[in-house]
């Protein structure tokens, strides 16, 4: 980016450095030195510096003796060359590696890191960063000779953020706003700053923009114009369906710094040089917005559109509706606009389709809209049928949203829609036919969600390309036509289907298949293992359904059933990779198999009629993988963060104590792998019971426990701790919109104070509770994992900590009003009981490695059989044990271990 702080900082550096050399050259603005004089003349120069000769001006270049080359071999020197704008002016000015002798540096500054390819390691190229807001303040200041800023510092800080850091426009803003003398003064510069850029700054940034080619010039003001801030993967889209070169060009715009991509995938571009891309647009038709290639401003737009000052120039034209009165316009108003490639009238708060009511009205009709036209976004279009002289066979992408069409044309018309790829038309609530869709064979992507006039579809099975198919909500369609083979993702919940085509269950590429609120969907076929490529199946609110296939795709990672009240059963075997199954309100459902070890999220809540829970399925799978699986999610904790773990029983009162056992013992295996994460996400498991598990080490009646903690207590191994709650529900029914928290206020009391930590269970409860619930949850202090932490040694000299448990609901009113947190009524809901332990990462080597039993009775030299499971090598015939090969023993056996004598291994949960 022009002005950012280059030459300035290559020239602090050789004056910093240029001492420890024995030959030094700074050669500025060597683009420019190439255009004026050529590069024989700059090579003259830099030769004449360091080899301390007279100035040589010459057309050719210098001809270096040998004893002159080996003079340069042996010189340890420090060159500078500023400005370089391509790889051959380095290796024609400077040469080979071999010129200079050893220690010698050469510095490069450039708008374009491009141009040293693979020649250069990306850790020797530095990237300027702005000036912070008090950088830039100061440097403003200091140029515009302010030293005590006073009533002007409101004003300063809007010219700052107007600047974004750019060090060239402080400064040059700094000198015009060194003339102010009075409040008065600074409004009225600082208003024609806005409205009229700066010339000088304009003209350093648009050296950068000036060095584009016509696919990237184009890019450049698109994305200046309409793509700033968008998705980058959108914006590629959308570009690359203007017919450019979009991945080459972006890359390329990245790489000279006028673009940028954030750590959410969108576009960035300061504002300055967005400024310069509206201005280059602007200067095309100073006066006569008619005459520009792209529109982007509404009282433009509407000016073109009512006088029909449209012409052949108008590349792009794109609307805001949100704050336009009612625009009627002509029949012909597109008609001059033959080079029109991009067409915009939308809302932008189109998270609320039904509220887009167009602006743009056609009392007239439309007699026809340009042939170059690829991209047509029209939200509430108000005709019942595109014009029929519209010749759409460059139209690539088409949306729009909550229109009046009934047809795409007239029926009888042969459109030629071969560079349709994408077409969206949801919420169009009287669209009847789509038959045209078939002349599109290169569609992608078809999204009719809400049209509820929809009876029937044609065949898309010619549509070899298709595939995403959204037919979410169009509530008059019963019949379904055959698929096409490549499809991907098909969406049909709220429709009135019956039955799925055959060819559904063969789609090998199939990856999403959407079915909730299908009400009249009886069954699904015996078998669904063709769908190879699977993850997702949502069958949510499918009242008639009730069974499954015995069979489910084996790649199946994310189930969802709930609300499927006649459901009786589960397949015997799920899916080993499922990471996510939904039950909430599967009323029918009376047990669950074995649950895959990989299983993140269970929601049973709701679930009357759950009765048995099998055991965690192969317990030596889970002690096999369970190291490598820490391992890949500490690699890939970035794709984690937003993640959580839950299993989740409320309301599951028909629980037989085998299953709630075996909902606590999983529990300490999530709480501990959780736990080793290095970035550990939210956790919590909950189910009906009235006893904190006894594998948490303290206990206490009521809402709050105070432990001593031994000698040496945060150790190298310490990991956190483990949290329990056993909470009362009486008749408790939560308020309309709300979210419950269990919050835990954590003490530790060292000699000087108590610091003082909190974590919250943030979680849902259904509309009435009226039983007691166990509820488990992890909690890793900010000190754990932070060596910087405040007060970290205080808490590490703790010797007592206290846990105090209360409960909260949050209640959200309309925005920007902030939740409201009430504490719960105690007499419908209140803490019985609590538990802590403290986690350490030996305890994880007991869990799965064995310990000897000696050890293990440490702290309890009795542990009741409710909380182990046994896994030997030796002696296994003695238990019964599961398929799994795990041995489940419940509360009612109150007998001790076998004697000591026997030293077997034994992991404790």
């Amino acid at each position: 980016m022009g002005g950012i702080g280059k030459t300035t900082i290559a020239e602090v550096v050789f004056g910093r450095l240029s001492s420890q050399f024995e030959a030094c050259c700074f050669s500025a603005n060597v683009s420019e030195s190439e255009a004026k004089h050529g590069l024989n003349d700059l090579r003259n120069q830099i030769l004449c510096e360091l080899l301390q000769k007279e100035n040589l001006r010459m057309a050719t270049s210098y001809i270096i003796s040998n004893s002159e080359r080996e003079r340069l071999r042996r010189t340890k020197a420090l060159i500078v060359l500023d400005g370089v704008s391509a790889f051959r002016q380095i290796q024609f000015l400077v040469g080979d590696d071999n010129m200079f002798g050893p220690g010698s540096r050469i510095l490069v500054t450039t708008r374009n890191k491009r141009i040293f390819g693979n020649l250069v390691n990306d850790d020797k190229i530095y990237g300027v960063k702005e000036l912070d807001v008090d950088e830039a303040l100061e440097l403003f200041y200091l140029r515009a000779n302010i030293s005590f800023p006073g009533d002007y510092t409101t004003f300063a800080k809007q010219v700052v953020d107007y600047a974004r850091g750019n060090p060239l426009a402080l400064t040059i803003l700094g000198s015009v706003f060194s003339h102010c003398r009075s409040k008065e003064d600074w409004e009225s510069e600082l208003d024609k700053v806005k409205k009229f850029p700066n010339q000088d700054i304009q003209n350093v940034l648009r050296l950068s923009y000036d060095g584009l080619e016509e696919n990237e010039e184009d890019i450049f003001l698109d994305i200046a114009c309409y793509y700033k801030g968008e998705d980058i993967d959108y914006a590629n889209r959308m570009l690359h369906a203007s017919g450019f070169c979009a991945n080459a060009g972006i890359r390329l715009l990245i790489d000279m710094s006028l673009i940028s991509v954030d750590e959410l995938f969108r576009l960035k571009m300061h504002d300055l040089i967005q400024e310069m891309g509206h201005k280059i647009v602007r200067d095309q038709g100073v006066k006569n917005p008619g005459k520009r290639s792209r529109l982007w401003n509404a009282n433009d737009v509407c000016y073109v559109l009512q006088n029909n000052r449209g012409t052949g120039a108008i590349e792009c034209l794109v609307m805001s509706m949100d704050h336009i009165s009612d625009l009627d316009i002509k029949p012909s108003a597109f008609k001059q606009m033959h080079n029109l490639r991009l067409l915009k009238l939308h809302f932008e708060r189109d998270w609320d389709p039904m509220s887009c009511v167009n602006k743009v009205h056609l009392p007239r009709g439309l007699e026809c809209l340009p042939q170059a036209l690829r991209i047509m976004q029209w939200d509430g279009y108000p005709l019942n049928s595109l014009p029929s002289k519209f010749c759409a066979e460059k139209l690539v992408e088409l949306r729009m949203w909550n229109s009046r069409l009934q047809r795409l044309w007239n029926k009888g018309l042969k459109i030629n829609l071969g560079s349709l790829k994408h077409i969206d038309l949801s919420f169009s609530e009287h669209l009847a036919d789509v038959s045209a869709l078939i002349e599109s064979p290169n569609l992608e992507r078809i999204d009719l969600e809400g049209c509820t006039s929809l009876v029937q579809l044609p065949s898309f099975q010619d549509l070899a390309k298709l595939t995403l198919l959204n037919l979410s909500r169009c509530s008059n369609l019963k019949i379904l036509p055959e698929m096409p083979g490549n499809l991907e993702s098909l969406s049909l919940p709220f429709t009135a289907i019956e039955e799925l085509p055959s060819s559904i269950w063969c789609l090998d590429k199939l990856h999403g298949l959407v079915l909730a609120g299908c009400q009249e969907l009886k069954n699904l076929p015996s078998s669904t293992c063709r769908l190879n490529s699977l993850r997702l199946l949502n069958l949510e609110g499918c009242l008639s359904l009730e069974c499954l296939p015995v069979e489910l795709p084996s790649g199946l990672t994310d189930l969802d059933l709930s609300d499927c009240e006649s459901l009786g059963c589960l397949p015997v075997e799920l899916p080993s990779g499922l990471e996510i199954l939904k039950l909430t309100n599967c009323k029918s459902l009376g047990s669950l198999p074995k649950l895959p070890w990989l299983l993140n999220e269970l929601k049973a809540d709701g679930c009357m009629s759950l009765e048995r829970i099998a055991p965690l399925q192969g317990w030596d799978q889970y002690v096999n993988r369970f190291e490598q699986h820490i391992f890949e999610q500490n690699i890939f904790k970035e794709f984690w963060t937003e993640r959580f773990e839950q299993h989740v029983f409320i309301n599951c009162l028909k629980l037989d104590q085998s299953a709630r056992s075996n909902i606590m013992a999983d529990a300490q295996l999530r709480v501990m792998r959780i736990a080793r994460l290095d970035a550990p996400r939210e956790i919590r498991i909950v189910c009906p019971g009235n006893k904190i598990p006894k594998w948490l080490r303290d206990r206490s009646e009521g809402c709050s426990i105070n432990i001593k903690l031994p000698p040496h207590w945060h150790c190298e191994g310490f990991m956190g701790y483990a949290l329990c709650i056993v909470v009362a529900f009486n008749n408790y029914t939560p308020p309309d919109i709300r979210s419950s928290v269990f919050s835990c206020e954590t003490h530790h009391k060292t000699n000087n104070c108590q610091e003082v930590s909190r974590q919250a269970l943030h979680i849902s409860l259904p509309d009435i509770l009226n039983s007691d619930h166990v509820f488990v949850w992890y909690f890793r202090p900010e000190y754990v994992v932070l060596e910087s932490a405040i007060n970290r040694e205080d808490w590490v000299k703790a010797s007592e900590a206290s846990f105090d448990f209360m409960l909260y609901q949050y209640t959200y009113q309309k925005p920007p009003t902030l939740p409201e947190k009430n504490p719960f009524d105690l007499s419908t809901v209140r803490v019985k009981r609590c538990g802590v332990s403290l986690l350490y990462a030996q305890d994880l080597e007991n869990l799965f490695g064995g310990i000897d039993e000696d050890v293990v009775m440490e702290p309890k030299q009795v542990v009741e059989k409710e909380d182990i499971i046994i896994k030997t090598k030796r002696r296994r015939d003695q238990f019964e044990l599961g398929g799994s090969g795990t041995a489940i023993f419940k509360e009612e056996d109150d007998g001790e271990l076998p004697p000591r004598s026997s030293k077997r291994k034994i992991n404790i949960f």
